[in-house]
């Protein structure tokens, strides 16, 4: 009866031993492929596109406008003031455990929502006329305190004008020409501003 009572114990053990690693393995892997997606939504150019990305990046601009013009998108009115470019020490140390240099781009915009009960949901992107795609990065905001972020909820609220700089890092230096696009989620309408570098 004991050694019967010990090989059941034995079994329940290697059962729950199995459970467990299966667990951390499977808890592993979705926090790998999490951390692939926030990769992508940190500037760098996308590979693959999400929702989001075919909204920004696939077809044509219903409208392209210049700095400095007043661009309307479904209820919302978008200005394009600044474009700054630079770079910042990153926190990420390099093999010779040097900090390492990042580029970004920064654009100040304003976005005014003059509608009195609708908000609109905006996505931001910029494509580079090299063919590159990348995604807002407000974690640059971290390192340039001096520029006022838009801030990271892209809700825009009936009556409300939002205002600050959008940042974009690691933006191809070969490219001449980028097109900072602004689309809304509840007509998948989308506007793009042509900036000369």
């Amino acid at each position: 009866m004991n050694q019967q009572l010990t090989t059941l114990l034995r079994k329940r053990k290697t059962i729950v031993l199995v459970i467990l690693v299966l667990g951390i393995v499977i808890i592993g892997l979705i926090w790998q492929f999490g951390q692939l997606g926030i990769k992508e939504k940190e500037g760098e150019p996308s590979a693959g596109l999400s929702n989001k990305d075919v909204i920004l990046f696939e077809g044509e601009p219903s409208a392209l406008f210049s700095v400095e013009q007043t661009a309307k998108l479904g209820t919302l009115e978008i200005n394009v003031y600044n474009v700054e470019e630079s770079s910042y020490s990153a926190l990420e140390l390099d093999e010779n455990y040097q900090r390492i240099i990042k580029r970004y781009l920064a654009v100040q915009i304003k976005v005014f929502n003059p509608s009195n009960d609708k908000t609109e949901n905006l996505l931001i992107g910029l494509m580079d006329d090299r063919g590159n795609k990348y995604n807002l990065d407000p974690a640059v905001s971290s390192y340039v305190p001096d520029l006022k972020e838009f801030g990271r909820n892209m809700n825009i609220y009936p009556r409300i004008i939002q205002e600050g700089y959008i940042f974009f890092s690691n933006v191809d230096e070969r490219a001449t020409e980028v097109q900072l696009i602004f689309a809304v989620t509840s007509t998948k309408e989308k506007i793009a501003f042509k900036i000369n570098r």
